[in-house]
């Protein structure tokens, strides 16, 4: 079983939320810049998040590469002593 393959997720697109704090949005009060400011961090997260999930995608092929090779090598090993 594979636990730590990133999933694909449902989420609202971040340019259409900033259109929608930036364009749309009644009041120019403090709701505002508090609603700007998380379309901001969430932004943030989602670049962070996928850059995470590739070095963890890597960080995955590479161990299974490296057992691989470690296999191999014992191999190679076994048949060079007998």
């Amino acid at each position: 079983m594979i636990i730590n393959v990133p999933g694909n997720v449902t989420a609202s697109d971040v340019s259409n939320l900033r259109d929608l704090v930036d364009k749309d949005w009644g009041d120019e009060g403090w709701d505002q810049q508090v609603a700007s400011i998380l379309v901001d961090y969430l932004e943030s997260l989602r670049k962070n998040n996928g850059s995470n999930a590739e070095w963890l995608t890597a960080s995955i092929a590479l161990q299974i590469l490296g057992i691989a090779l470690i296999a191999v090598t014992a191999v190679l090993i076994m048949a060079h002593v007998g």
